[in-house]
């Protein structure tokens, strides 16, 4: 049986037929050398001259007889002789002579289009404990990924950083391979396959027929997490977390199979798949609880039937940087609670020497959405405020005052108050941690904050080897900190324009010249101890953090980061979600957005809940640490930090930190660059 592509690509035919008036310009073109050969030679013969007439007049009857042969010329037209009239036919001969028309030619019908699958999935509990990647569940075989028995009864393992292959004759052999050595797949063709991974990227490195080397390298993205065997249609396939994807051929891009929270699965806890030929797929899930200290491992079964547009739900995309289980799982129990939208979980994977997330951001829409901004967009890791201000945002309050339950006195007020821009609100928060800074009250007295100048007055008697800070607290992040908080004093963001030549920043960047370029190798409770350590940067996830943090000193004051003014306890806010304004159903979003804002969403937050009540419930058993956390909380300032204009501002003073440059020069750089950012997002 040939194969699909020698049916693709073979011929139906063996030759062609060629057209009537081709052939009459052939014979044409062969009956003039024959005239004009026969002129020439009666010229020559001047003593022949009655033979070389008689000879033209033949050869000329001869082409006229060809001409009429090929049709050149007709009877009856000019340029020939009419026939003798032909004898009339019989009635029988008449009758043969009549022809049936031959029926037109049908046009091939176009081939129906196979309709695009609608995925399904149901789920059924299998065991109670460990995690599990491979066994026998209700007749779904999950093999090791680090074992495959092939069909002539040869196996491959992996045993440490070796590939071992066994023949049927049990005699065993190491495969060379590149890189670490991970698991195996079998290929929908029947060759064999290992998953490697070297210092530069994860790959897939298919083995020859006979084991004995790798024929092909295949490179593979960085978020392909979990593999399966392929099947009839696809060589293999891998999941990112998010979607399915299947492979192909070996020379074509990842096809994008199934979406997992389209079919109320979180892909992120899938452990292991199994692809059937039909279409269907197998999977393992594990998901930790909580309350019995172990996993509960589900057997999910997805199959596909074909798309019944009239039975589609209206699909909103949530387009995620950092898509975590917990998002995961929100979008799951949204989708299954309730019948109208469906979200569907995207997500891209910016890379990490890429600073500029926005930019990536645009990119992925213009490439993978089609220009369509994303209905839902998840704000961790991505620049709020310049976001805002693009005007992309719908404003959430008119939603939140007229949700009926929630209301803005369900929130932390400085929560609300550290997510408006322009006194909009374009995005909600789940959660936040605080930032502060502690330090003896020998040095600090009773100060609740400091300014830079009060910093350069208590450490310019400090001595050589001797560290304001902890082995952490480099130029870089006391900067991204530092600026966060302060950013709305160098930037308009209704305008989009800023202002960073002045006093104020300069200020700031002799500030930071004085802390260390690397991280330190030193602990930092045991450099206070010894007085070459003289304060602390603390994060704040509990309450009783705080007593943790002030332990090294004997009498802790919590001050902040020194600023210009005001104070400089961080408000780290845990970002949420955000509405497009072109949203496509902007009340179904809400819901999502507000079932993660209730407080018995973020009862059990590994961080300070953003819902009034659920804060609240979190204080209540911390006794005096909660009224210090409550004024820390009060005198905040939310930190704004941008990734992009972190990059822009370290970069543009680096020739300052260096000795090279003044501070003005230093903010000159940063004025060119940030406004040219700023410029950048008015397009």
């Amino acid at each position: 049986m040939p194969s699909d592509y020698q049916s693709k690509h073979s011929s139906s035919g063996t030759g062609k037929s060629v057209p009537a008036n081709s052939r009459t310009a052939s014979a044409e073109k062969r009956a003039q050398p024959a005239r004009s050969a026969s002129r020439k030679r009666a010229k020559r013969r001047g003593s022949g001259l009655v033979i070389g007439i008689a000879l033209f007049l033949i050869i000329a009857a001869l082409a006229v007889l060809a001409a009429v042969w090929f049709g050149v010329l007709k009877p009856g037209l000019p340029g020939g002789s009419a026939p003798e009239p032909a004898p009339s036919p019989t009635p029988e001969a008449e009758a043969a002579l009549v022809t049936t028309p031959e029926p037109t030619p049908e046009a091939t019908p176009e081939p129906t289009p196979v309709p695009e699958p609608v995925y399904s999935s149901s789920s059924k509990i299998v065991s109670n404990g460990d995690y599990l990647t491979d066994g026998s569940f209700d007749g779904v075989t999950f093999r090791s990924p680090f074992a495959l028995r092939l069909s002539d009864g040869r196996s491959l393992s992996v045993s440490g950083e070796d590939l071992l292959v066994t023949g049927s004759d049990g005699q065993e052999a190491s495969v060379p391979c590149d890189g670490t050595p991970g698991g195996l797949l079998l290929l929908g063709d029947g060759r064999a396959a290992v998953l490697s991974w070297d210092e530069n990227a994860q790959k897939l490195q298919i083995l020859r027929e006979d084991l004995s080397a790798v024929e092909k390298t295949l490179s593979l993205p960085s978020s392909a997490a979990c593999f399966a065997d392929g099947n009839r249609d696809y060589l293999f396939f891998y999941s990112t977390g998010v979607d399915l994807y299947g492979v192909e051929t070996e020379d074509s891009e990842p096809v994008s199979v199934l979406n997992w929270t389209a079919v109320n699965v979180s892909g992120s806890r899938i452990s292991n798949i199994v692809a059937g030929e039909d279409g269907s797929f197998s999977c393992l899930s594990n998901a930790w609880q909580d309350d019995s200290f172990q996993y509960v491992t589900s057997l999910i079964s997805v199959s596909g039937t074909p798309k019944d547009s009239s039975a589609q739900k209206k699909e909103l995309v949530l387009l995620s940087v950092n898509p975590v289980e917990s998002l995961q799982d929100a979008i799951v129990s949204f989708n299954t609670a309730q019948d109208g939208a469906v979200l569907l979980l995207k997500s891209f994977d910016p890379a990490e020497n890429d600073s500029d997330t926005l930019q990536v951001l645009t990119r992925y829409i213009e490439e993978e959405l089609d220009g369509a901004f994303p209905d839902i967009l998840d704000l961790t890791g991505l620049p709020y405020e310049a976001l805002a201000a693009s005007g992309r945002f719908e404003d959430l309050y008119p939603l939140l005052d007229g949700d009926g339950e929630l209301s803005r006195a369900s929130f932390v007020p400085q929560v609300l108050s550290g997510m408006e821009v322009n006194g909009k609100l374009y995005g909600s928060s789940t959660g936040f941690t605080l930032g502060t800074v502690v330090g003896p009250a020998r040095l600090l007295g009773n100060m609740k904050s400091w300014t830079i100048r009060d910093f350069n007055n208590i450490t310019s008697t400090m001595g050589e080897g001797t560290y304001a800070f902890g082995a952490l607290d480099t130029q870089s992040n006391v900067l991204y900190d530092l600026l966060g908080i302060q950013l709305r004093r160098f930037i308009d963001w209704d305008a989009l324009t800023c202002s960073f030549e002045n006093a104020d920043f300069t200020s700031i960047l002799e500030f930071i010249r004085k802390l260390p370029a690397d991280y330190l190798e030193t602990v930092d409770a045991e450099q206070i101890q010894k007085n070459i350590q003289l304060f602390l940067r603390a994060t704040i996830y509990a309450a009783e953090d705080l007593p943790a943090a002030g332990s090294s000193f004997a009498s802790p004051v919590y001050v902040g980061l020194p600023v210009i003014e005001g104070s400089g306890n961080v408000l780290n806010l845990q970002r949420g979600f955000a509405i497009s304004a072109s949203c496509a159903d902007k009340e179904a979003a809400w819901q999502f957005i507000r079932s993660t804002l209730t407080a018995e969403a973020q009862a059990g937050s590994w961080v300070f809940p953003s819902n009034l009540d659920a804060f609240e419930a979190y204080l209540a058993p911390a006794g005096d640490s909660a009224s210090l956390l409550r004024e820390l909380l009060s005198s905040s300032s939310p930190n704004a930090s941008d990734p992009a204009i972190h990059a822009l501002v370290l970069d543009s003073i680096q020739g300052y930190l260096k000795g090279t440059e003044t501070s003005a020069s230093a903010a000159s750089n940063v004025q060119a660059a940030v406004s040219e950012y700023l410029s950048s997002l008015k397009n």
